[in-house]
């Protein structure tokens, strides 16, 4: 492992952002300079202009990542919830999804 590679990691674990509560909280505060480097979702670190992504872990090396959906029985508008899961399984919303960085299962 190189020299910088290494300082980096000892300069993560030092700093530790796993004290706060969100991603977008660790994005923000290596964005705002409070942290030299965190470990974010992609699709967030695509949301700031204001860092550098520097490495991409391997898709084998990790679960995928699963947003579920699902609706509740006890829902009081049933027909909103139908239209609205119908809409998330439409081409439309494929091509929103994909343009923020998403793919679909």
């Amino acid at each position: 492992m190189s020299q910088r590679r290494e300082a980096l990691l000892a300069r993560y674990r030092a700093i530790s952002l796993d004290r706060l509560k969100s991603i977008r909280a660790k994005l923000t505060a290596v964005a705002d300079g409070n942290a030299d480097a965190g470990l974010v979702y992609a699709t967030d670190a695509g949301t700031s202009h204001r860092i550098q992504v520097l490495a991409v872990a391997p898709e084998n090396l990790h679960d995928p990542i699963v947003y579920p959906i699902a609706e509740i029985k006890t829902s009081q508008s049933e027909s909103m919830v139908r239209d609205f899961l119908a809409f998330l399984r439409s081409p439309a919303a494929r091509a929103i999804f994909e343009r923020h960085g998403f793919r679909m299962a």
